[in-house]
C-alpha cells in the first residue's frame, strides 16, 4: 500500500527468506543448517526517499504492508540447494529482476553466523538474504511502484508471491 504523504519513491526487492526453526544465538557457520526451519519468498519493499533522507533503513522498510512474505513455507528437505534457486520479479508484466541465489554475496551459513552474533532469533523469525540487481532505485531512469502495478515474485521451488500495489 502506497501512502504518497510518506513516500514517493517506493521500491521492490525480491529476497530469499530463511525461516528460523529453533531459538538460537551465536551460531557458528558450520552449525547454521541446524537452525533453519525452512524458506519463503520475501519482497523487501523500501521507501527509498525515507531511506536516503534519514540515513538508515529501519523505518523505510517498516511501513504498513511492506515486506510481504509467502505464499509458502518450504522445509529444507524440499530445497536441494538454497544457493542454486532462480529468482524473478515482474512489475506489471515486465521482468525487472532475474538472477539466482548463486549470486549471493554472502552465503546463508555465514550470514546466519553474522546476524546471530549477539542477537537471539526465535522460532518463526525470518532473515532476508539480499536482493539481486534490478531494483527500481538503481535503474536509469529509476522505476518506482505506482498504484495499479502488480508485483510478482517467484523463487524456484517456493512458489509465486503476487501483490497488487494500491494507494492508501
Amino acid at each position: 500500500m502506497l501512502d504518497a504523504t510518506l513516500s514517493e519513491r517506493v521500491d521492490y526487492e525480491i529476497e530469499l527468506g530463511v525461516v528460523f526453526g529453533r531459538r538460537c544465538s551465536d551460531v557458528a557457520a558450520e552449525d547454521a543448517e541446524s537452525v533453519i526451519g525452512g524458506y519463503t519468498i520475501g519482497n523487501d519493499i523500501s521507501a527509498r526517499d525515507i531511506q536516503m533522507e534519514e540515513g538508515q533503513w529501519g523505518r523505510a522498510k517498516s511501513f504498513d504492508s511492506f515486506c510481504p512474505l509467502g505464499p509458502y513455507f518450504v522445509t529444507p528437505d524440499e530445497v536441494s540447494d538454497p544457493h542454486q534457486l532462480r529468482l524473478r520479479t515482474e512489475l506489471s508484466g515486465r521482468v525487472v529482476q532475474q538472477s539466482t541465489t548463486a549470486e549471493m554475496i554472502v552465503r546463508i551459513p555465514e550470514l546466519i553466523a553474522h546476524v546471530t552474533r549477539g542477537t537471539t532469533f526465535k522460532v518463526g523469525d525470518i532473515l532476508l538474504t539480499g536482493t539481486p540487481w534490478g531494483t527500481g532505485a538503481f535503474r536509469t531512469p529509476p522505476l518506482f511502484l505506482t498504484p495499479g502495478d502488480v508485483l510478482k515474485c517467484t523463487i524456484e521451488g517456493l512458489g509465486l508471491l503476487t501483490n497488487p500495489v494500491i494507494s492508501k
